[in-house]
């Protein structure tokens, strides 16, 4: 265990899993999870399975039983989550009054993934402190969603408000399978028939990031993904995260992550 009481024991964002993943574990996975769900999704809850929509929230504690699938059949699993252990976790999910074994909403869910990023990068880094920045970070994390919690039944956004966010939803959906595309703002923002000033107040509203700040961090996401493989060129895992030129690749990878992309799988644990 870390010096401040967490151990992170697996986090990603917008991870996508292919049809037919299920998750079944049946006497929990042994540490808390929370996770942020970007699809509709077939899930037990302490309340019996149920029909979780894109949007909503779950926290398992150890020894929950887990189970979930997407909703439809064939169809893909996207979400956001992170499994923590340790006193750290425990005191932020008891302090912030977090429910745990059932479905959720906040409206603070759609920053969760750049929270996620931010601790990867940290745990990524190992700077000085990194452990108690970790804990900072998850602690963060809870109190937003706990500010953010919709009481069941409320709907917090007008309905003009819904039908954008579907649309947004729908649009980094794609982008996010489709990462090796030429996206740009002003393309995004034709998507759903925005102008480029609307479209990037509200994706910032929306997902508590600049739209072309998180497409790159999601392609360098992808490009740590690919690299950590081992079965690509530099020059290949460029190409496929959307980046046109190698040698800025590699600059803003080494800005970003702190080591040129070359480096990247030997260096990893």
């Amino acid at each position: 265990m870390g010096q401040a009481g967490i151990r992170i024991n697996a986090m990603d964002r917008a991870r996508r899993e292919p049809p037919g993943f299920r998750i079944d574990r049946p006497h929990g996975g042994g540490d808390y999870v929370i996770i942020h769900l970007l699809t509709p999704t077939r899930m037990l809850t302490r309340d019996g399975m149920c029909l979780a929509n894109a949007g909503d929230c779950m926290i398992y504690a150890p020894d929950d039983a887990q189970w979930f699938e997407a909703a439809t059949r064939g169809g893909v699993f996207v979400n956001d989550f992170i499994h923590a252990e340790g006193a750290a976790v425990i005191e932020a999910l008891d302090s912030f009054e977090l429910p745990i074994g059932r479905l959720f909403r906040s409206l603070d869910a759609e920053a969760m993934g750049t929270r996620i990023e931010a601790m990867m990068l940290e745990a990524a880094r190992r700077e000085p402190y990194w452990e108690q920045a970790l804990a900072l970070r998850y602690r963060e994390l809870c109190l937003g969603l706990s500010r953010g919690i919709v009481a069941p039944g409320a709907d917090a956004r007008s309905p003009r408000q819904g039908v954008l966010l579907e649309r947004f939803r729908r649009l980094r959906t794609t982008m996010l399978a489709q990462l090796h595309q030429t996206w740009n703002v002003t393309t995004m923002a034709e998507t759903v028939h925005l102008s480029r000033t609307r479209f990037t107040v509200l994706y910032h509203q929306f997902f508590g990031v600049a739209p072309g700040e998180d497409l790159i961090r999601e392609r360098l996401r992808h490009a740590r993904w690919l690299l950590a493989r081992g079965n690509h060129t530099v020059s290949e895992v460029a190409e496929q995260c959307g980046f046109n030129n190698a040698c800025h690749f590699s600059r803003l990878f080494h800005q970003r992550v702190g080591c040129p992309p070359r480096d990247y799988g030997r260096e990893r644990p």
